[in-house]
């Protein structure tokens, strides 16, 4: 009896190959033997699923599937046991390469490690290093230089990085000096070949001749070293200063990572900040909100005056532009908001009384 592949995958016949793929993997996940367990109903369905899935993925295959059904040539016994390697290199093809087919499972089970195969670049280059850094405000708000300790892998001084100690490097005998090697599989699917970085060399296809005793032919060993980091002037929390190259070094001379250094803020016991701006309070007599008058404000430089208009209200935010913290992304400063609050006396001497009951008969 033939087979209704579009049936078995749950889609339609006019399904895109996009409906397929995703279609295949949710079933494939459902019917795994890691899954099934041994069900032999179980197994049977990943069979099928499989066998459908290699037709309706191929536009030929599918084509020719949609003429002529089951009965066209190469689907008639393929089942399960005609799932072959080229069929998982288009596999990978669609799902994009998973780094070997133990990995094929972990993309199934939501465990697929990164994509696509680490580059030769990647694995000998340096691992970047993240500090957080705490600075108070003033350090913030002026900018700084400051010295920090940061525990890293650095160029062996014995061997300048090459890990021979002598510098000679020979063809590595592990890989052939191509770099990579060549892993066979065996799976429930078959036996699959995978191309990998040869682990001895790290993709360089050399090794040293004879290995430096200080580093065992890393080309670097670890060590704490000071670094020197200039904080510029209006630095926020959770800014990130980077330092190319200031990472651990590489594999044997390969490229260093960087150094990410994470900014942390102390608050400032006398401004509020929100982004470059700075927000003060000061408080203002009665005398001066009514009559008018000049107040002495702090600012980031210092003491500043701040002339006050008669009749000022409690709460009104007088703006002096340019005083507040340098701008990171553009030339110039923030400013200086000053909420004033009028302190209204308790206590009054007779005298302070009598003149205010004559103001207050003067004023109705």
């Amino acid at each position: 009896m033939s087979k209704d592949y579009y049936k078995i995958l749950g889609v339609s016949r006019g399904a895109s190959p996009d409906e397929i793929k995703q279609a295949y993997r949710r079933l494939a996940l459902r019917y795994h033997p890691d899954k099934t367990k041994g069900d032999k109903e179980g197994e049977q369905k990943f069979k099928e699923v499989n066998e459908a899935y290699r037709v309706l993925s191929d536009p030929a295959r599918r084509k020719q599937y949609d003429q002529f059904g089951q009965t066209f040539e190469g689907a008639a016994g393929g089942g399960f046991a005609g799932f072959r390697p080229e069929d998982f290199a288009r596999f990978t093809q669609d799902f994009g390469d998973l780094g070997g087919f133990e990995d094929l499972f972990d993309a199934f089970f939501g465990g697929m490690r990164g994509g696509r195969r680490r580059s030769a670049e990647d694995v000998q280059r340096g691992r970047d290093i993240e500090i957080n850094l705490q600075i108070t405000f003033d350090e913030a708000a002026f900018g700084t230089t400051k010295r920090i300790s940061v525990p890293r892998a650095v160029a062996c001084e014995y061997c300048k990085g090459t890990g021979a100690s002598d510098g000679e490097l020979v063809s590595c005998d592990k890989c052939g000096g191509r770099g990579e090697i060549r892993v066979s599989q065996r799976t429930i699917l078959g036996t699959f070949a995978q191309v990998q970085l040869c682990n001895v060399c790290k993709g360089t296809g050399k090794k040293p001749a004879r290995p430096c005793r200080h580093c065992r032919g890393e080309g670097r060993h670890s060590l704490t070293e000071k670094v020197e980091v200039k904080i510029p002037a209006g630095v926020g929390s959770g800014q990130t200063i980077k330092l190319s190259g200031g990472g651990e070094a590489g594999f044997r001379g390969s490229r260093a990572g960087d150094l990410y250094v994470v900014i942390q803020v102390l608050e400032s016991p006398d401004f509020k900040r929100k982004g470059a701006d700075l927000y003060r309070q000061e408080t203002l007599s009665y005398p001066v909100a009514v009559l008018g008058g000049e107040i002495k404000v702090k600012a980031l430089e210092g003491v500043l005056k701040l002339k006050v208009p008669s009749g000022t209200k409690s709460g009104e935010v007088f703006r002096l532009a340019g005083k507040g913290l340098p701008r990171l992304d553009r030339s110039g400063n923030g400013d200086l908001f000053i909420e004033v609050e009028i302190d209204v006396p308790r206590r009054l001497t007779l005298k302070q009384k009598r003149l205010l009951e004559e103001l207050k008969s003067e004023l109705e």
